[in-house]
């Protein structure tokens, strides 16, 4: 079976704890509480991601940073973070990947292995510390910087002669 009642699953859009599985459908209470009805048809035609079936998982962040930041502080502010929770785990050790670089900056996959019960409130913690650890290690975060132009700058056509055309 993918999945019992009492897992917290993803069908489609829709998340939840499985409620009740019968003949012709599955029922999710969603995190907001809401009752969903999944048929089972549908199901059989989705993918399934079964949040709950293993005790442990890792919870990926993605950061980005500007082009000049210095990667290796960068991890370190990362590794500093993920240390100061005692929910995260010391094995396996969080993992680190430079995801891709691209005119926005460059981006940071950070991993973070935990409980799955643990998740928001190492989110939340990790967040928070990761804001303070990039202060203390002067790790820039990207800015982004908006130009206009005032009337009469460059490019622009004299505005009219408040008397008219010349003539």
């Amino acid at each position: 079976k993918a999945f019992v009642v009492g897992d917290i699953i993803r069908a489609g859009d829709t998340t939840g704890t499985v409620k009740s599985i019968d003949v012709l459908s599955v029922k999710l209470v969603t995190f907001d509480n809401q009752l969903v009805r999944i048929p089972n048809e549908t199901l059989v035609k989705s993918v399934i991601i079964n949040i709950t079936r293993h005790p442990v998982r890792r919870l990926n962040v993605r950061v980005l940073v500007p082009h000049s930041a210095d990667l290796g502080a960068a991890r370190a502010a990362l590794d500093e973070a993920a240390a100061a929770l005692p929910q995260v785990m010391i094995e396996p050790k969080p993992f680190f990947f430079v995801d891709s670089w691209d005119q926005e900056g460059i981006w940071i996959t950070y991993g973070l292995w935990i409980e799955h019960k643990d998740v928001v409130e190492v989110k939340n913690g990790f967040f928070m510390g990761m804001q303070a650890a990039f202060a203390r290690r002067s790790v820039p975060l990207p800015r982004r910087s908006l130009v206009v132009d005032a009337p009469g700058g460059a490019g622009e056509a004299d505005p009219p002669s408040p008397a008219g055309p010349a003539g």
